[in-house]
Protein backbone atom coordinates (compact mmCIF):
# COMPACT_ATOMS: atom_id res chain seq x y z
CA UNK A 1 0.00 0.00 0.00
CA UNK A 2 1.53 3.39 -1.08
CA UNK A 3 2.01 6.21 1.39
CA UNK A 4 1.59 9.14 -0.84
CA UNK A 5 -0.39 11.83 -2.33
CA UNK A 6 -1.07 14.23 -4.52
CA UNK A 7 0.08 17.60 -4.78
CA UNK A 8 -0.69 20.34 -7.00
CA UNK A 9 -0.04 23.86 -6.74
CA UNK A 10 -1.65 26.91 -8.40
CA UNK A 11 -0.31 30.38 -8.71
CA UNK A 12 -2.33 33.82 -10.43
CA UNK A 13 0.10 32.83 -13.94
CA UNK A 14 0.50 28.89 -13.23
CA UNK A 15 -0.75 25.47 -12.65
CA UNK A 16 1.40 22.39 -11.56
CA UNK A 17 0.62 18.91 -11.24
CA UNK A 18 3.95 17.78 -9.03
CA UNK A 19 2.59 14.53 -8.75
CA UNK A 20 2.63 11.95 -5.66
CA UNK A 21 4.51 13.06 -2.44
CA UNK A 22 5.28 10.91 0.89
CA UNK A 23 5.89 14.39 3.64
CA UNK A 24 5.33 17.85 3.04
CA UNK A 25 6.48 20.65 5.23
CA UNK A 26 4.82 23.99 4.70
CA UNK A 27 5.71 27.63 6.34
CA UNK A 28 2.27 28.09 8.03
CA UNK A 29 1.65 31.53 9.27
CA UNK A 30 2.18 30.25 12.84
CA UNK A 31 5.44 28.23 11.96
CA UNK A 32 6.27 25.03 10.27
CA UNK A 33 4.13 21.90 10.29
CA UNK A 34 3.95 18.92 7.99
CA UNK A 35 1.31 16.53 5.66
CA UNK A 36 1.52 12.85 5.37
CA UNK A 37 -1.11 10.57 3.89
CA UNK A 38 -4.26 10.26 5.68
CA UNK A 39 -3.89 13.69 7.30
CA UNK A 40 -7.07 15.16 8.42
CA UNK A 41 -9.20 17.61 5.65
CA UNK A 42 -7.49 21.00 6.41
CA UNK A 43 -7.33 24.61 5.31
CA UNK A 44 -4.21 26.03 6.49
CA UNK A 45 -3.15 29.84 5.72
CA UNK A 46 0.89 29.83 4.46
CA UNK A 47 3.20 32.64 5.24
CA UNK A 48 7.11 33.63 3.68
CA UNK A 49 9.28 30.40 3.59
CA UNK A 50 10.25 27.16 1.86
CA UNK A 51 8.06 24.70 0.99
CA UNK A 52 10.12 20.74 1.15
CA UNK A 53 8.64 18.08 -0.73
CA UNK A 54 9.51 14.61 -0.10
CA UNK A 55 9.55 11.98 -2.84
CA UNK A 56 10.30 7.82 -2.98
CA UNK A 57 13.15 9.31 -4.91
CA UNK A 58 14.26 12.54 -4.37
CA UNK A 59 13.53 15.68 -1.92
CA UNK A 60 12.22 19.40 -3.77
CA UNK A 61 12.92 22.88 -2.24
CA UNK A 62 10.64 25.57 -3.22
CA UNK A 63 10.40 29.14 -2.05
CA UNK A 64 7.01 30.97 -1.47
CA UNK A 65 5.58 34.36 -0.37
CA UNK A 66 2.25 32.51 0.80
CA UNK A 67 -1.14 31.39 -0.20
CA UNK A 68 -3.23 28.98 1.24
CA UNK A 69 -3.31 24.26 1.63
CA UNK A 70 -6.33 22.90 1.02
CA UNK A 71 -6.02 19.47 1.77
CA UNK A 72 -8.20 16.56 1.32
CA UNK A 73 -8.83 12.91 0.16
CA UNK A 74 -5.19 13.13 0.26
CA UNK A 75 -4.39 15.77 -2.29
CA UNK A 76 -2.95 18.90 -1.25
CA UNK A 77 -3.76 21.59 -3.74
CA UNK A 78 -1.14 24.38 -2.55
CA UNK A 79 -2.80 27.91 -4.02
CA UNK A 80 -0.16 30.32 -3.94
CA UNK A 81 1.10 34.31 -4.60
CA UNK A 82 4.27 32.94 -5.62
CA UNK A 83 6.82 29.99 -6.04
CA UNK A 84 10.16 29.17 -7.46
CA UNK A 85 11.72 26.00 -7.08
CA UNK A 86 15.61 26.13 -5.27
CA UNK A 87 17.15 25.36 -9.03
CA UNK A 88 15.44 27.99 -10.74
CA UNK A 89 15.92 30.65 -8.23
CA UNK A 90 18.98 33.69 -9.25
CA UNK A 91 20.95 33.63 -6.08
CA UNK A 92 22.87 37.03 -7.87
CA UNK A 93 19.07 38.31 -8.20
CA UNK A 94 18.12 37.37 -5.01
CA UNK A 95 21.28 39.24 -3.26
CA UNK A 96 20.41 42.19 -5.32
CA UNK A 97 16.96 42.50 -4.06
CA UNK A 98 17.95 41.89 -0.63
CA UNK A 99 19.94 44.76 -0.82
CA UNK A 100 17.75 46.72 -2.34
CA UNK A 101 15.11 46.31 0.59
CA UNK A 102 17.67 46.92 3.41
CA UNK A 103 18.32 49.65 1.64
CA UNK A 104 14.40 50.46 1.46
CA UNK A 105 14.56 49.84 5.23
CA UNK A 106 16.72 52.79 6.47
CA UNK A 107 14.49 55.25 4.35
CA UNK A 108 12.06 56.96 6.56
CA UNK A 109 9.94 58.28 3.57
CA UNK A 110 9.51 54.11 2.58
CA UNK A 111 7.08 52.01 3.61
CA UNK A 112 8.44 50.11 6.42
CA UNK A 113 5.89 46.99 6.62
CA UNK A 114 6.48 47.00 3.23
CA UNK A 115 10.19 46.78 3.05
CA UNK A 116 10.07 44.44 5.44
CA UNK A 117 7.90 41.38 3.39
CA UNK A 118 10.39 42.90 0.87
CA UNK A 119 13.47 41.64 2.86
CA UNK A 120 11.64 38.71 4.03
CA UNK A 121 11.22 37.48 0.82
CA UNK A 122 14.19 37.81 -0.30
CA UNK A 123 16.03 36.21 2.67
CA UNK A 124 13.85 33.11 1.91
CA UNK A 125 14.77 32.84 -1.82
CA UNK A 126 18.23 33.05 -1.12
CA UNK A 127 18.35 30.41 1.86
CA UNK A 128 16.48 27.94 -0.54
CA UNK A 129 18.29 28.73 -3.67
CA UNK A 130 21.09 27.83 -1.66
CA UNK A 131 19.71 23.85 -1.63
CA UNK A 132 20.33 23.36 -5.32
Amino acid sequence: MSNNFTIEIITPTTQMDLGSANYLRLPGIHGLFGVMKNHTASLVSLGIGEIKIEKSDSTEYWATSGGVLDFNNNKAQLLLETVEQSSDIDIERAEHSQDRAKKRLNDVKKDRVRSEMALAKAINRLKVGKRS
